[in-house]
């Protein structure tokens, strides 16, 4: 049997990608697969454009989320497939994640300011935040890039320091996640109907999976 190929784990710019989900529905297409999962962080304002490219195209799509949880202090991504879209728990979840997130953005953006670090102001980040649904540090970049305060990329801190070494705790104090409450819904399946809900350590292992039949 001729194989058949998918990814099932892949990010738009609605989160932390760099394409719009029509971009990634055209990409798959041309790399020939078959199904595409959408899974962005914390939302899923990408999925009805995805969809809408789909329908012109020979590819099936997962409606997706990765869900952001902070168990006994350990970070936890949890994958959701097939999921409605439409359920008014998961909206109301993934509007109290993307508020946590934006404000642990905030803390640590205000934080290097205090350090002299950055010479900027969080409105102007607002400014440019296009009315997204949480802001992560890539945003503050965008912003600075579009008022030309950075020109060139900016090299993680992780990637400054030996790997022996802890960032300084004023760079990565923030809000915690959102301690639990995701592995807590109830009933998971008013979520993800088809009981398409996984948690995952490699997240990317199931990249380019073969499906048996689409």
């Amino acid at each position: 049997m001729k194989p058949v190929y998918a990814d099932l784990h892949v990010h738009s710019r609605y989160s932390d990608g760099s394409e719009t989900p029509a971009e990634l529905a055209a990409r798959a297409n041309r790399n020939g697969l078959r199904a595409l999962a959408l899974t962005d962080h914390d939302m899923v304002t990408g999925i009805p454009e995805l969809i809408a490219r789909a329908q012109h195209i020979d590819l099936e799509i997962v409606p997706g989320v990765e869900i952001s949880t902070d168990v006994d202090g350990k970070r936890i991504h949890i994958l959701g497939y097939y999921i409605d879209t439409t359920s008014p728990e998961l909206l109301d979840l993934l509007t109290y994640i993307g508020e946590l997130r934006t404000e642990n953005t905030r803390l640590i953006f205000e934080n290097l300011r205090e350090l002299g670090m950055v010479d900027y102001n969080w409105e102007r980040v607002l400014k440019h935040s296009n009315d997204k649904q949480w802001l992560a540090n890539t945003d503050v970049f965008q912003a600075m890039l579009a008022d030309g305060k950075v020109s060139q990329p900016l090299i993680p801190l992780k990637a400054q320091s030996p790997p022996t070494s802890n960032p300084p705790p004023r760079l990565c104090k923030g809000t915690n996640r959102t301690q639990g409450k995701a592995m807590k819904m109830k009933p998971a399946n008013t979520i993800f109907p088809r009981s398409g809900f996984s948690a995952a350590g490699t997240l990317h292992a199931a990249r380019y999976r073969r499906w048996p039949a689409l």
